[in-house]
């Protein structure tokens, strides 16, 4: 069965594309530099109505920034020095792009970074509202999404990520109050199809990131979860700086929501593997130069795991005391260890995280497994807690429902000449490594890997079949025979 459009779909145009708009005159852009220059308090005016209150309308605000919305445009206050007492001088370039916007790049010489703004109407908008503006729009519980292409997201991962903001306010404590204004506001959700898509819209070569200034998730995951933890403690905390120690501040946004493309679990595995075989330990990343020093695929993971430790072991509001604490100007000094619980409570909650693995390597199944599907090729069966593989290729598993229009883009990465038919779990299996990974959400939820276990078992694998289990809390709805599909690994 093919799922519908969102319960409270809007498959509508931007409503920017729709207004009539009229090119930008040099005078107009003049008056705009001269004040960004010289009264950037009045800036606001400029701005679109829309632009404004969607910039406003989470209650977030940055210590010591005048102009939210210009946060990454704007122009910094040596840069305004320089201009004012004649040491730099700045080049201005008016360019009239399609449907009537307007483009203004500023160029300072010598030596200032090149800021461009664009405008509708003789007014200010972002490079998102221009490069979205014709972009599908579906609205959620907690979030607007803009889709450049409806085949990128399906309502099972909308409802996903719902759940998940609402789990994650629940574990930062935000008032059923905020909650509502969440709710009501929305988080904004760009999708993009590709990171060139993003860099237009953010100009920054990444793929996935959170809008500071307007409070916005950009990305090209589709269950982009690391980032919407960074947007939801800004909203918990309402007032915050610009800058958090990243220990802190990249930690929790791991522990909570992973990383792009990985469940927190996975990256928190590998954080339990670092400090086991102390290739990384968490005091080594209590400096702010330690940490942006070290490779992300070490600090990530360990930090993520002993902030996941911090929320349990000091609750919600102690944590973010603490998250707070080393914000601002104490967002580049050291953590002090005294402000962080004892190294005895830290090893009881290690021997705890070692103790429930969801892949296990080996396991077979016992006489209670329900068997699912068997052939020469692979052998499938269950008991309450745990499903057991026996397989010499990949295993495609569908879902009782299939999302309409979407396609997995880990599928197609995977298979590129296969043609994607709505499958929602790959596992996959070889001598290396084990994974699972959910084809509507295109996140890896579970993977098993020898060589990042400290005592790890190695792969069994017996007559060209894999043999391992995995947590039955992995899938998030029954297995069945009639909807699992055979593709040899790696075509």
């Amino acid at each position: 069965m093919k799922l519908g459009l969102f319960a409270r779909v809007m498959l509508v145009l931007a409503t920017a594309a729709n207004v009539e708009a009229q090119e930008m005159s040099a005078e107009v852009a003049d008056n705009f530099v001269s004040d960004l220059l010289n009264t950037p308090g009045g800036v606001s005016k400029w701005v679109v109505d829309d632009e404004l209150e969607a910039s406003r309308r989470l209650g977030i605000s940055y210590d010591g920034v005048l102009n939210k919305f210009l946060v990454s445009y704007d122009i910094d206050e040596e840069t305004r020095d320089r201009v004012k007492n004649g040491t730099a001088r700045v080049h201005r370039t008016l360019k009239n792009l399609d449907a009537g916007f307007s483009l203004l790049s500023l160029t300072f010489e010598p030596g200032g970074d090149d800021v461009e703004y664009y405008f509708r109407d003789d007014r200010l908008v972002s490079p998102i509202y221009y490069h979205s503006r014709d972009w599908r729009r579906f609205e959620t519980n907690f979030f607007v999404f803009f889709l450049s292409d409806k085949s990128l997201f399906n309502n099972y991962g909308a409802e996903k990520l719902d759940a998940f903001v609402a789990d994650v306010l629940d574990v930062i404590g935000v008032s059923e109050t905020r909650r509502n204004k969440l709710k009501e506001a929305k988080i904004y959700y760009y999708l993009c199809g590709s990171s060139e898509e993003i860099r237009d819209l953010t100009s920054y070569n990444t793929r996935g990131m959170y809008n500071l200034a307007y409070d916005y998730i950009v990305s090209t995951y589709n269950c982009h979860y690391h980032e919407i933890v960074h947007l939801l403690v800004n909203f918990k905390l309402e007032k915050v700086s610009l800058y958090t120690h990243p220990f802190f501040q990249e930690g929790i946004a791991v522990a909570l929501g992973g990383r792009g493309g990985k469940e927190p679990s996975i990256i928190r595995d590998v954080g339990m593997f670092l400090e086991q075989s102390q290739i990384a330990k968490y005091q080594d990343l209590l400096s702010y130069e330690s940490f942006v020093a070290t490779d992300p695929s070490l600090s990530y993971p360990t930090s993520g795991l002993y902030n996941a430790f911090l929320i349990d072991a000091l609750g919600a509001d102690k944590y973010l005391e603490l998250y707070r604490e080393y914000s601002g100007e104490k967002a580049r000094v050291e953590v002090l260890e005294s402000d962080l619980p004892t190294t005895d409570l830290w090893k009881s909650y290690l021997r705890t995280c070692a103790a429930a693995p969801t892949i296990v390597s080996g396991e077979r199944d016992g006489d209670d497994c329900d068997p699912i599907y068997s052939d020469a090729q692979a052998k499938i069966c269950e008991d309450t807690t745990r499903v057991y593989f026996e397989i010499g290729a990949s295993v495609l598993l569908s879902g009782a429902e299939t999302p309409a229009e979407f396609v997995s883009v880990v599928f197609k990465n995977h298979y590129p000449t296969h043609s994607y038919e709505g499958e929602k779990y790959l596992i996959t299996a070889d001598k290396n490594e084990i994974s699972v990974y959910n084809l509507y959400t295109n996140n890896l939820v579970a993977k098993y890997v020898p060589a990042m276990l400290v005592q790890g078992s190695p792969i069994v694998v017996e007559d060209g079949l894999f043999y391992f289990s995995v947590d039955a809390s992995v899938f998030d709805e029954a297995l069945r025979a009639t909807n699992i599909k055979i593709l040899p690994t790696g075509q």
